[in-house]
């Protein structure tokens, strides 16, 4: 036998002896089955998803599915919150006037708001910022470099004229600037003026710390949690109070769910 078919001869004996070293038994591989279970709840959770939003999940929604997602995996509460949560529910007792549900969600987010007046107030003592809206607004321009009066105004839902004084004010401290509009020659663009900046990064950490403040003792699910609702209360009125300002009170209650 030459040399060659004697290299050939050797080289399957191994690769024979490695392959019987390779093989698993029957047995072993059907007492080793993969637990599927994990892929049965996502789809269970995918199918939870849909029924609750109303929406089909699509391709392009795994980012939204995943927040969504992550939200109801970490909903549980210590047992010490979760028995504080009871004794609030517990609490929650519709007054006799005729208060329901409805009213006592827009009485607690008016609330809200103005807890974070009063905190801010105490925040911008002995600042030429005066107000939560001075700030907000100065920080919008700032991101959105360029906006119109009309923009940032309606971005913020105020009516023109509270929006006109805010934006007055903040051009008389030189903390803003206009100029003439590049694409519209009949409206003009705002822009953050180097003061303006300086004065609205020396309140950036003492207002994140009145952010921290409002979200009181809530743990970050819970935080969370709140941000969906409240982001979803935000997508239901928003289209309603920008595209229906004229509208009668009436029509506007067309749009009750």
């Amino acid at each position: 036998m030459g040399t060659r078919a004697t290299a050939e001869l050797a080289f399957l004996g191994k690769a024979e002896k490695d392959l019987s070293i390779a093989r698993v038994p029957t047995s072993d591989i059907h007492s080793k089955k993969m637990n599927y279970d994990i892929l049965h709840e996502l789809i269970d959770k995918a199918q939870e998803y849909e029924t609750q939003t109303g929406q089909k999940l699509e391709k392009d929604d795994l980012a939204i599915f995943s927040e969504w997602l992550y939200v109801q995996t970490h909903s549980r509460v210590s047992k010490s919150n979760a028995s504080k949560n009871l004794a609030h529910k517990e609490e929650i007792k519709l007054e006799p006037t005729g208060e329901t549900l409805d009213s006592i969600i827009g009485k607690f987010i008016g609330f809200m708001y103005r807890f974070a007046k009063f905190y801010t107030k105490k925040a911008l003592e002995n600042s030429p910022l005066t107000t939560l809206d001075d700030f907000t607004y100065l920080g919008s321009i700032f991101l959105k470099a360029g906006s119109t009066k009309t923009e940032i105004i309606d971005y913020h839902i105020h009516e023109k004229t509270t929006g006109i004084e805010i934006l007055k004010r903040l051009k008389k401290n030189g903390f803003i600037t206009e100029k003439k509009s590049l694409t519209d020659g009949r409206s003009k663009s705002l822009f953050v003026t180097e003061a303006g900046k300086g004065i609205f990064f020396a309140h950036v950490e003492r207002m994140q710390k009145i952010g921290e403040l409002i979200g009181g003792d809530l743990e970050e699910n819970e935080k969370l949690q709140l941000i969906s609702l409240l982001n979803r209360l935000n997508d239901f009125h928003q289209p309603i109070y920008h595209e229906n300002k004229k509208e009668s009170f009436e029509r506007l209650l067309s749009f009750r769910k």
